[in-house]
């Protein structure tokens, strides 16, 4: 797992975090794709803390943000911490 996600996954309402997508694979890749699984419900102001200080390539998402149909997993999982 990509280093900057590692330190997220330390914060302490933060269960897991996934890692999918191009980066996973591939040597190049235009960005780094994550889920969060948070403990709790984060309200915006928490998310916006979480995600502020990753380079803008890090597209992160939060699993309760996600419409049913995309609350899946597939093939390109990486790590599940």
């Amino acid at each position: 797992m990509n280093l900057n996600l590692e330190k997220l996954k330390w914060y302490k309402d933060i269960d897991s975090i996934i890692q999918f997508g191009s980066s996973v694979f591939k040597k190049q890749f235009r960005d780094i794709d994550a889920r969060i699984f948070p403990k709790r419900k984060f309200t915006l102001k928490e998310k916006f803390k979480l995600v502020r200080d990753l380079p803008e390539k890090y597209d992160i998402c939060f699993y309760d943000d996600l419409p049913l149909n995309l609350r899946t997993f597939n093939s390109h999982i990486c790590a599940v911490q």
